[in-house]
């Protein structure tokens, strides 16, 4: 089950992170609703990583420290490219 919700979170984290805290995966990772909710906003493959960790092993640690790095760096690939994009497409209408 982790395996199938990592592999379509790649596709579409957020879809895949309203499913699963509906369908009671995440019911005991975060005592608050405000850190997953700014993981939605900002960084939804990190908290995505970060849950299924906490849900389905014992935290950050071992191949879940793996897989929670490259969610890591997949969301900041993904705010630096968006960023990048910005650059070129104001940088051609001038």
């Amino acid at each position: 089950m982790p395996v199938l919700l990592l592999l379509l979170g790649l596709l579409a984290p957020r879809v895949i992170l309203c499913l699963a805290w509906c369908g009671g995966v995440f019911n005991d990772v975060w005592s608050s609703f405000l850190w997953p909710l700014l993981g939605f906003i900002f960084l939804p493959y990190t908290t995505l990583a970060y849950g299924l960790s906490h849900a389905y092993g014992d935290g950050v640690e071992g191949i879940w420290l793996v897989v929670f790095i490259v969610a890591v760096l997949m969301d900041f690939g993904t705010h630096g490219s968006s960023a990048s994009k910005s650059r070129r497409r104001r940088a051609s209408m001038r």
